[in-house]
């Protein structure tokens, strides 16, 4: 589900679809169209959250089992969006379970941990 690295190197899954989130992310719009990007969303994906579950919960288009997304830093965001979206990706990253077709995997550096478990404990979700 949620993953904290210490090295970068050592976080990407082999065999999995390892979708690398930019480092320069400084508006939602951003983390949105770099999410379609390189998590090849089609084209009918709208650019807003209910969008982003959705497509989070569907991945059709990815042949491979696990889909990482490896975020390089923190998204560069207001505390409420980042709030949502971490949220979101949890959400949809239980959602999708192990038994389903695809395992989503989220992943942060380690120094991004107390910020993400005091988001998700404001929201009542757990991280190991």
């Amino acid at each position: 589900m949620i993953f904290f690295y210490e090295n970068e190197s050592e976080n990407f899954v082999a065999g999995a679809f390892n979708a690398i989130v930019s480092s320069d992310i400084k508006s939602f719009d951003a983390l949105l169209q770099n999410l379609s990007e390189v998590l090849l969303f089609p084209d009918y994906f709208g650019k807003n959250l209910n969008a982003l579950y959705d497509c989070l919960r569907d991945l059709g288009w990815i042949e491979e089992r696990i889909v990482l997304v490896h975020h390089q830093t923190m998204p560069d965001l207001p505390e409420a969006e980042i709030a949502s979206y971490v949220e979101l990706l949890v959400s949809a990253a239980i959602d999708w379970g192990f038994d389903d077709l695809h395992e989503l995997r989220i992943a942060f550096p380690s120094y991004c941990k107390d910020r993400i478990i005091s988001v998700l404990s404001d929201v009542g979700l757990y991280v190991r």
